[in-house]
């Protein structure tokens, strides 16, 4: 219940009443929130289908690794999947071993050195984004229940971040053909020529979170894909089923065997985030996660000079003026 300062210590003085004001004000904005939160978060959770109704129509990816266009079983131990919903195990996934990330670093590299990177296989590369994009459309309520099951996000939610899926993926494909190539510049001596030179960098290491599993892989792997480069994906290991199964959507589009490997695994219980990262065949290291772990992979470059992109949460600051709309800003504060 919102209680509004007493009428005579609002008029008190101009001081007082406009502390006063800001407080009613905030607890005004507080109780917003919480309607807000409720009607846009926990009312589509509700409505959603429990985890039981999920896990009976879904189909669960095996759990292995894809390298290469298939998928192989890890030399490693197993590790559970646990419901959000209840706690219980609703599946299991491989835990790469050193062997297992050196085997998909090769296939990353090896599809890199082939036709894959070339600068005259744009449009081939653009042509492959749409595919998957189609793809992924086509399964997209699939995908959404299993990232609902996998990392608890409402269904409602969870469709949303497929659709953005799909679009990053025609994005990039429609941004390919015109972007990558060379550029000539103009300069002041037509005796020094300078031209910019837009290709691929490399092998990348990609490292992604829980709670946008699909959504944070696909942004990081669209555009490698669609500027030449090829990758090893490691999804947290709290929510990996979609990017396992998003496999199955490159292969089946023709993407080339190599571009695209994903390799699941700890930590916790495990090394495959830690040796991806400190494997010295990457050109570049993605990563989207915490402050900590974003300071020691950055250390972990360092010492190869490797160039490293850190998406880190908690560092992106909001401010609200009075004369904002509440409900708008607390829709996108939301979204993150």
């Amino acid at each position: 219940m919102i209680r509004r300062p007493p009428r005579s210590t609002l008029s008190s003085s101009s001081a007082a009443s406009d502390v006063y004001k800001r407080q009613y004000q905030r607890r005004v904005r507080g109780c917003v929130f919480s309607i807000m939160l409720v009607r846009r978060v926990i009312a589509p959770l509700r409505a959603s289908h429990s985890g039981a109704r999920l896990l009976s129509s879904l189909t669960i990816p095996q759990p292995k690794l894809f390298i290469n266009n298939q998928f192989v079983s890890g030399s490693g131990e197993q590790l559970p999947v646990l419901s959000p919903s209840t706690g219980e195990p609703i599946a299991t996934i491989a835990n790469a071993s050193a062997s297992d990330v050196d085997m998909a670093v090769r296939a990353a590299r090896d599809c890199f050195n082939g036709d894959w990177s070339d600068g005259d296989n744009v449009q081939s590369r653009s042509e492959v984004l749409l595919r998957m994009a189609s793809g992924l459309e086509s399964r997209l309520e699939e995908f959404a229940q299993l990232e609902t099951a996998d990392c608890g996000k409402p269904i409602v939610e969870a469709r949303a971040d497929i659709e953005m899926c799909v679009g990053a993926l025609r994005y990039y494909a429609g941004l390919a053909p015109g972007y990558f190539g060379t550029d000539e510049l103009e300069t002041a001596d037509p005796d020094f020529p300078c031209s910019i030179l837009k290709e691929a960098r490399g092998v990348v290491g990609m490292v992604t979170p829980w709670n946008y599993p699909l959504m944070q892989a696909v942004f990081k792997v669209a555009p490698a894909l669609a500027a030449g480069c090829t990758m090893v994906l490691k999804p947290a290991p709290w929510a990996s089923l979609t990017c396992v199964k998003f496999g199955e959507v490159a292969a089946e589009s023709g993407l080339a065997p190599g571009a695209l490997n994903v390799i699941t695994g700890g930590p916790p219980g495990g090394d495959a985030g830690r040796l991806l990262v400190e494997h010295p065949d990457l050109d570049v290291l993605s990563f989207t996660g915490s402050g900590p772990t974003g300071s020691a992979l950055l250390h972990a470059s360092a010492d190869q000079l490797r160039p490293t992109s850190l998406e880190l949460g908690g560092k992106g600051s909001i401010i609200v003026f009075d004369a904002e709309n509440l409900e708008a800003t607390v829709d996108w504060i939301m979204c993150g």
